[in-house]
Formats: structure tokens, C-alpha cells, sequence
């Protein structure tokens, strides 16, 4: 079986770590054809870093790079569905960074995109797939019923130019609340909440959360009750009550 042949959108950090972890596997499984940057500067030292054969000054060549089977996007989150919708009408399988898109609108028509190409696409949920989750959730599940989840989840990630924050689609919801809501949708089995209360502390400089409270509410009385900052550190637990009055503590969110 031929190695399943990478092309990288973006030469940043996040892009770096993926990289990374690919090297990991031999050649034969899996190589990085080529990386694309919005510099070509960027991308050539990136392609050195990781002895990468092409390097590319725009998003669009990956696209039309007929040796590419599958395309990580790690580009600004702004950027994510008009890279992403390029990629799959060009037939390529994508993986792209949390979060996916910035609305629900945009995600629908990727997703009919990935349906209308007959290819993969995917959110580059790491700890989705860890089997300690899988293993979590079931061990919690035996205890009883899930009444309630609290999840707390906060690390100060605002340096730099926090002016920009708005345009390129950051804010506490979108660099960290999707961790602790995909976890509440895993548990509960992908199950749309009845009802959704959310509300925010809205930064003077940026514009954009860095304190916001979620309230799902599920079918039966169900909670989860989320708690997500991305200026401060918080205590970052899950806290379950179930059926049978057993509350369990644990450290599940990593702090750094």
C-alpha cells in the first residue's frame, strides 16, 4: 500500500507540532509532499525544518498539486472555510484545526462540499481520539446516569497583538470552548441540546470573549455547565453528579 502523501496549509506553530508527530511514522506510511505559506520565505524554512521536497507561496498550489492525498490546514481560523472549500473541490481529503469553521452556515456548505467531492474531511480533534476517552466515558457511564457535567477549562493564551483577535476568529469559545463542548457531545452521545444559555465577558481591546459561560440543557433534566477563559487560569476539571448521587472529580483538562 502506497504512504499516504501530506500537504501542509501554513508554516505556524500548530502546523509545526503536526509535522512533528507525521515524522514519527516511517515514509511508507506517511510523507509530507509539500507546505504552503503566505510567505514563500515562511514555507522554504519550514520545507528545511522537516526535509519537506516543496514549498509554496500560496494556499492554491497544494490545491493543485495532483501528488497530495490529504491536506492539514493550520492557517488562522478566519481563513479555515474559504482553504478548506478550495481543497475539497479539488478532490483532496482534508484535516482541518479546531475550530473548523466560524459558524454554523459555513460548516454546512463544507460539509456538502466533502459530500458532492466524495472525500474525507475531518477536525483535528486530538484528544477526541485518544483511547483513554473512549475508556473514561464508558467507566463513567457504569457508574449511573449523567445528571450533571461541570467543566471548567482556562489557560492564559492572550499574548501578543490581542487587537487582532476578532478579525482572525479568536476568543475564549473558539481557542478553548470547543474542547470542553465536543466532551459534553461525546458523553451524551452527540445529542442536540433542547436548550443553549450562554453569555460573556467581552474584552476592551479585542472585542472578542475571554470569560464565557455555557449552559446545555438535555432532554430529562440533563446538565452541562461550562466555564472557558482564555486570560486566566482556572482550576480545569470536569465534575460529574449522577443517577445515583456518586459525584466524580476529575483532572481531565490538561493546563498547558
Amino acid at each position: 500500500m502506497p504512504a499516504t502523501r501530506w500537504g501542509i496549509v501554513s508554516a505556524g506553530r500548530i502546523s509545526s507540532d503536526f509535522a512533528a508527530a507525521i515524522r514519527q511514522y516511517p515514509l511508507s506510511e506517511n510523507e509530507i509532499v509539500c507546505i504552503a505559506a503566505r510567505q514563500l520565505t515562511s514555507a522554504e524554512e519550514f520545507a528545511k525544518k522537516f526535509n519537506i521536497s516543496k514549498a509554496y507561496g500560496s494556499y492554491k498550489e497544494i490545491a493543485d498539486d495532483q501528488n497530495v492525498d490529504v491536506v492539514y490546514i493550520g492557517c488562522i481560523s478566519s481563513s479555515h472555510a474559504e482553504v478548506m472549500d478550495m481543497m475539497l473541490k479539488a478532490k483532496k481529503h482534508v484535516i482541518c484545526e479546531k475550530p473548523i469553521c466560524m459558524n454554523s452556515n459555513q460548516l454546512k456548505n463544507t460539509i456538502d462540499i466533502a459530500k458532492k467531492n466524495d472525500v474525507f474531511l475531518m477536525e483535528a480533534f486530538w484528544s477526541r481520539c485518544f483511547p483513554s476517552v473512549n475508556d473514561f466515558r464508558n467507566e463513567l457511564n457504569a457508574l449511573g446516569d449523567i445528571r450533571v457535567l461541570t467543566i471548567n477549562f482556562g489557560v492564559d493564551i492572550t499574548g501578543g497583538d490581542c487587537t487582532q483577535f476578532k478579525k482572525i476568529g479568536r476568543g475564549a469559545l473558539m481557542d478553548l470552548g470547543c474542547y470542553p463542548i465536543m466532551f459534553a457531545n461525546f458523553i451524551f452521545g452527540c445529542e442536540k441540546p433542547d436548550k443553549i444559555v450562554a453569555s460573556a465577558q467581552l474584552s476592551s481591546s479585542s472585542g472578542v470573549d475571554q470569560l464565557t459561560t455555557v449552559a446545555l440543557h438535555y432532554s430529562n433534566g440533563r446538565m452541562v455547565n461550562i466555564t472557558i477563559s482564555n486570560n486566566c487560569l482556572l482550576d480545569n476539571t470536569l465534575k460529574s453528579i449522577l443517577s445515583k448521587r456518586i459525584c466524580c472529580d476529575s483532572r481531565f483538562l490538561a493546563s498547558d
